[in-house]
């Protein structure tokens, strides 16, 4: 399994990358210099090159128009219902499908401020939860989040992996699991639940089947060829 390599940002300063694991800080590769994600942004990203001195002068400078032109939190999903979920069914030959639910905010760094403003979508994940959970035919499910972080590089991060449906995280955990993939200025769009099911639903598209009907002829001409050539 070949081991993903962190972010490298090349800068007037040196060459800095995230710590990782837990740690927002990033670390200088040349000096050993390490600072916190906030001051990285102050003196190389998105903040440094808008001339702002932080996230929240950032915000309040932002136009009101294109505010609201952002999406909110539980933005409708592309699924009418998350009643249908509980009999959604596998696309054809494909043993997984992405369920995605549109989601807009951005983590400044207050913790409060972040749980307060997606506690909105804690219905609607339950309910999705409750009705992928009454599926009979789903193996395990996953979730990721899909944003830009402060330098505006898109990024799509696993907020938990493959489980089977009992045994997914509750909003609570969900939550505390989404703000450990967060860097202060990390915007995200897109929550989106990857959906695995079992593989004796799959269904055979026609076209496989016609293909392996036109073999079968193209096999018989040919031995009734050979047999005439006899």
């Amino acid at each position: 399994m070949v081991k993903a390599h962190k972010p490298e940002y090349i800068t007037s300063g040196g060459i800095w990358t995230p710590q990782g694991g837990t740690s927002r800080n990033f670390i200088n590769r040349e000096t050993g210099e390490i600072i916190s994600r906030r001051q990285f942004d102050k003196r190389y990203g998105a903040l440094a090159k808008g001339g702002f001195t932080s996230y929240e002068t950032k915000a309040a400078s932002s136009p009101e128009v294109a505010r609201r032109a952002r999406p909110a939190f539980n933005r409708p999903s592309q699924v009418s219902s998350n009643r249908k979920l509980s009999s959604l069914n596998p696309l054809t030959e494909k043993q997984s499908r992405d369920y995605a639910v549109g989601l807009s905010g951005i983590y400044n760094g207050n913790v409060a401020e972040f749980n307060a403003d997606i506690e909105s979508f804690r219905l609607e994940y339950t309910e999705i939860l409750d009705n992928l959970r009454k599926n009979k035919k789903i193996i395990a499910i996953a979730v990721t989040v899909s944003g830009s972080n402060a330098t505006g590089s898109p990024f799509t991060k696993t907020v938990f992996r493959l489980v089977v449906p009992k045994f997914a995280p509750d909003f609570n955990r969900f939550r505390a699991d989404l703000l450990e993939q967060l860097y202060e200025g990390d915007e995200f769009l897109q929550i989106s639940f990857h959906i695995r099911f079992y593989e004796k639903y799959i269904p055979r598209s026609k076209r496989k089947q016609e293909v392996k009907r036109i073999r079968q002829l193209k096999s018989k001409r040919e031995d009734v060829k050979k047999r005439t050539r006899k």
